[in-house]
């Protein structure tokens, strides 16, 4: 394989085919200086046939020596410890400049048959390159496990996705404040559930957290105009909360008397029956004062 300027790869593991099952390289990404190329070690089932499958897929890298890239397979094993999983395919890498930041795709083999395949959106990030990456967590600003998402590309603070709605893949994007947002609720949660839940009953008289119990954690969700309901939905269930509250103006369930509008609650029944969280309906009544003569 030859890339601009005659640079030439090395050592990488070529294409192998046995029998209906073929191993091949995909998803090219090279660091901004040049210096590295990460590429997935992705294997398919069927191949060829209009039932192929990808079954699995790990993230390896080649780094340039001397003007040619070399892959060495138990280095891009120790820098690629914590990325890669049996369980699900790893794939779509993206570097930042820096390459201190690492951006993929991480999607659940099982789910690879599903409508929707079980997806996340993924960042890792270490203190030198020379180093391995530590623990990825999921980008909860994206609607991962809700969508099909894939392919992160990161631009300056602007990191840009693939989104599957209805089968259409559209482009999205995410901005580095939104994302770390999650982190600044989680900590905001974190501080009100121990207050909230102090408990002086220690041996040592020191307050600790009380047992969670029965209880759980709601809240009210609301769209921004640059979130969508679903997103900032998958957000409240991943930081902890369990019941999601919706409080409706009667008015708009019956703009005037005996006419009834459907909209809003074919919405509702449409969208959280497959979610996992507990949903109540609040229907404010009208002001008694204002009662319509029948």
């Amino acid at each position: 394989m030859s890339l601009v300027n005659n640079t030439s790869i090395s050592g990488p593991p070529s294409i192998e085919i046995s029998g209906t099952t073929a191993t091949v390289n995909m998803g090219v990404e090279v660091s901004s200086n040049g210096s590295t190329l990460y590429f997935s070690r992705a294997v398919f089932l069927n191949a060829g046939a209009p039932s192929q499958i990808i079954s699995a897929s790990n993230i390896l890298f080649a780094q340039k020596i001397n003007g040619a890239f070399v892959y060495d397979e138990t280095t891009a094993n120790t820098i690629m410890q914590n990325i890669n999983t049996n369980d699900n395919l790893e794939y779509a890498a993206c570097i930042s400049e820096n390459e201190l930041e690492f951006y993929f795709t991480r999607t659940l083999i099982s789910s690879m048959s599903d409508l929707t395949p079980d997806s996340q959106i993924m960042r890792a990030v270490r203190r030198n390159n020379t180093e391995a990456f530590g623990l990825p967590k999921a980008i909860n600003t994206i609607p991962n496990h809700i969508k099909f998402v894939e392919a992160p590309t990161i631009y300056g603070d602007v990191l840009y996705y693939h989104q599957f709605d209805n089968g259409v893949a559209n482009l999205y994007k995410v901005t580095r404040q939104q994302m770390t947002l999650r982190y600044i609720l989680l900590m905001i949660f974190t501080f009100v559930l121990l207050s909230c839940g102090e408990s002086n009953n220690s041996p040592t008289g020191v307050s600790v957290p009380q047992a969670q119990g029965a209880r759980i954690l709601g809240m009210d969700v609301k769209e921004t105009p640059s979130v969508t309901y679903a997103t900032a939905y998958s957000e409240a269930i991943s930081i902890g909360v369990r019941e999601v509250s919706i409080s409706l103006d009667w008015s708009l369930l019956e703009p005037s008397v005996g006419n009834y509008d459907n909209t809003l609650p074919s919405i509702i029944d449409s969208f959280y029956p497959t979610q996992s969280g507990d949903i109540t309906l609040i229907l404010r009544p009208l002001d008694s004062g204002s009662f319509p003569t029948r």
